[in-house]
């Protein structure tokens, strides 16, 4: 039983929390393990269709995954035209956020893991050698989406933006639930939550690093609320909080000039206005 929807990113554009919220209709089941990376070759492919289909239940009308990499173009290769080989009939989700403010929530994000230990000016400047750090790659949504529409007709492809998702909650998801074909009137008091804000980050020590690790074996897959707060809870003495990055006015410039004609790819293609965007 494959799935017949699948999240495929933005990064940090409130991947996390569309999971959640589509796991809470009643017909709908996403998977335990948000990120299965099934169709990039690097990761998952490799494990074979049937432990991707093990994740999936057969009770609901709608099953879904979301694996923000499957939009890394071009450091994985080949993703589109996996999914569409695999399960062409599938419907695809795509998250957009001003893509400077997403290049320092990915910063913020990698930082308080770990791997990230340079300023966000030499970050954000550097060649992009790691698919992780893939900062300005992962913002351009045009050039990302150009792969899909390669393979897949635009009425199975729905982009919905970040601020829409977070400022117009319920009327996004009402959006989101009639493209998937279930019933829009669904709602949930859980739907007024966030989940992994910036704003939240903490870096953690030796010892909280450590402390995750366990927690991600043992309470991330779970996806429940409980879960997630008691990890909250467990590695909150052993890290201390990350501040927001600010980017000189220079960098900041050059930044707005390298998405501008991607963002107005976009908004020919979507019809998005894109209120509010750096560009």
């Amino acid at each position: 039983m494959l799935p017949n929807l699948i999240v495929i990113g933005a990064q940090k554009s409130a991947t996390t929390s569309l999971h959640f919220y589509l796991g809470l209709h009643p017909q709908i089941a996403m998977s335990r393990t948000k990120e299965l990376d099934f169709f990039i070759q690097e990761r998952n492919w490799s494990r074979g269709v049937e432990w991707y289909e093990s994740h999936f239940t057969r009770d609901r009308e709608v099953r879904g995954e979301s694996s923000p990499a499957y939009t890394t173009y071009p450091f994985y290769l080949g993703v589109p035209e996996g999914i569409h080989a695999t399960i062409p009939e599938t419907r695809l989700i795509y998250l957009v956020r001003d893509p400077i403010e997403r290049m320092i929530s990915h910063y913020v994000h990698l930082y308080a893991a770990g791997p990230e230990d340079r300023s966000v000016e030499e970050a954000f400047s550097a060649p992009t050698v790691k698919p992780a750090q893939a900062y300005r790659e992962r913002s351009k949504y045009y050039l990302q989406l150009e792969q899909y529409w390669r393979h897949f007709p635009a009425a199975q492809i729905l982009v919905v933006t970040h601020d829409e998702l977070l400022r117009r909650r319920r009327q996004t998801l009402q959006e989101v639930f009639r493209f998937l074909g279930v019933d829009p009137a669904f709602n949930s008091p859980w739907f007024h939550a966030r989940r992994h804000r910036s704003s939240e980050k903490r870096r953690g020590s030796s010892i909280g690093r450590s402390l995750e690790q366990v927690t991600r074996r043992v309470l991330r897959p779970k996806e429940s609320v409980v879960g997630y707060l008691l990890e909250r809870l467990l590695l909150v003495s052993y890290s201390t909080p990350v501040a927001r990055p600010r980017l000189s006015a220079r960098l900041r410039g050059e930044l707005v000039e390298y998405f501008r004609d991607d963002v107005a790819r976009l908004r020919a293609a979507t019809g998005l206005t894109l209120d509010g965007w750096c560009v």
